[in-house]
């Protein structure tokens, strides 16, 4: 009773290996032939001001640095909380 159960559970992990690699080898596939655009990805994401705000800051970072200016066009790197 207990070898058959082992015996179910070792075909369930097989077959869940086997599609498992045919998804990923599908997404992969996928992936491969799509081709980004790096030009346009940049240009939706350049920030414009269009009106003068004097009490807002502005601020452009990349998740390890960040560089802070205001009205003056005066800036400071912010500091980096430890």
């Amino acid at each position: 009773m207990m070898n058959r159960l082992v015996n179910k559970l070792i075909h369930c992990t097989q077959l869940v290996f086997i599609l498992l690699t045919v998804f990923c080898q599908q997404a992969c596939e996928n992936g491969i032939s799509q081709h980004i655009d790096r030009q346009a990805l940049v240009k939706r994401h350049i920030p414009v001001l269009t009106t003068i705000d004097s009490l807002s800051p502005f601020t452009l970072g990349n998740g390890e640095f960040a560089f802070t200016t205001d009205i003056t066009g005066l800036g400071r790197p912010m500091a980096t909380p430890i």
